[in-house]
């Protein structure tokens, strides 16, 4: 069963971590239809609010590995996007 945006295996995590109303959110999306670029916005306001909740800068666990990752990282990048 799918209601919405949110699959059946994410509703638990959601309504249990998020403290989300998923009834409400479905209707929101569901309204958001019906108006040009109005699903986006509801889309970022669901992330922010999932971010806010869990989302955090930098390394959090293993230790603070952020300069190494970014030495691997970044010349990768600049060498696969030439």
């Amino acid at each position: 069963m799918v209601i919405g945006f949110i699959t059946e295996n994410l509703q638990e995590p959601m309504a249990k971590f998020f403290k989300m109303d998923l009834e409400k959110w479905t209707e929101k999306f569901i309204k958001a239809g019906d108006k040009p670029g109005a699903s986006n916005k509801l889309y970022r306001k669901l992330y922010t609010k999932i971010y806010k909740k869990c989302g955090d800068k930098g390394t959090t666990v293993g230790g603070d590995h952020g300069k190494e990752t970014v030495d691997i990282a970044v010349p990768f990048f600049v060498n696969a996007l030439k």
